[in-house]
């Protein structure tokens, strides 16, 4: 179908530029790694090179798009041995909707009120998705500082005791 369509671009006498198309092969259900060629060059996949369309960008999580089967699809991520992806979203996603059932509690001197907090339910699209990367790389700070505390010599970075001792004696010698 693409050599037909590149003898009726020539035809037309129009010139067919690979590099700024993009293809997605889905078959069963799964993105599949096929690749094809027009005019002897490879057309990108949208893993590759995602695309941009009204402002927004697409790669192969079409999670946002209103087709019910494009929604499904889950592209294979390979991650570390322990830390699964899809694990770690839907936490993320359980996370943020617990903080929206809690509420906006305050957290440091400042007062209610003092910052925006943003809701989930009322979140859409890339907001949601920042919402949830941001929310994995909290929990991630916070699973690192656990480590640290949990190992007493390795941990006295969390420990703020001493840093003025050591700085004077440090300077005094």
């Amino acid at each position: 179908m693409l050599e037909r369509l590149g003898v009726l671009m020539t035809w037309c006498r129009m010139k067919f530029k690979p590099k700024k198309s993009r293809s997605l092969s889905v078959r069963k259900g799964k993105i599949d790694a096929t690749t094809f060629t027009m005019a002897k060059q490879q057309i990108p996949t949208v893993n590759q090179e995602p695309v941009k369309s009204l402002e927004r960008w697409y790669d192969s999580s079409m999670k946002d798009s209103e087709d019910p089967v494009v929604k499904t699809v889950q592209p294979t991520i390979k991650t570390a041995r322990k830390w699964k992806v899809v694990e770690a979203v839907d936490e993320a996603k359980e996370c943020l909707q617990i903080k929206e059932v809690i509420g906006q509690t305050q957290t440091d001197r400042k007062g209610l009120r003092s910052s925006t907090a943003k809701w989930w339910l009322k979140a859409e699209g890339k907001e949601k998705r920042d919402m949830v990367i941001n929310e994995i790389s909290l929990d991630e700070d916070s699973r690192r500082v656990q480590k640290g505390v949990q190992k007493p010599q390795q941990g006295q970075w969390t420990n703020w005791d001493n840093v003025l001792q050591k700085f004077l004696t440090s300077h005094m010698e």
